[in-house]
């Protein structure tokens, strides 16, 4: 199972702060080699795998 997340650039063509930190920080929080960014003209695309999925649910579930 893979997670798909798409950023789209915004109309003037760049990617605003805030989803990019958000971007950033999601790979982060799960680790790059469970939730890499990539990149392309129209903006970011997160991939996270079944171990980022289950460390993902980790965190969410220790702050609620």
């Amino acid at each position: 199972m893979n997670i798909g997340i798409r950023i789209d650039n915004n109309e003037d063509g760049y990617i605003d702060g805030p989803a990019l930190e958000l971007a950033l920080r999601l790979s982060g929080a799960v680790g790059p080699d469970h939730a890499p960014i990539g990149a392309d003209s129209y903006g970011l695309s997160i991939s996270i795998d079944d171990e980022g999925a289950r460390e993902l649910l980790r965190l969410i579930s220790k702050e609620g």
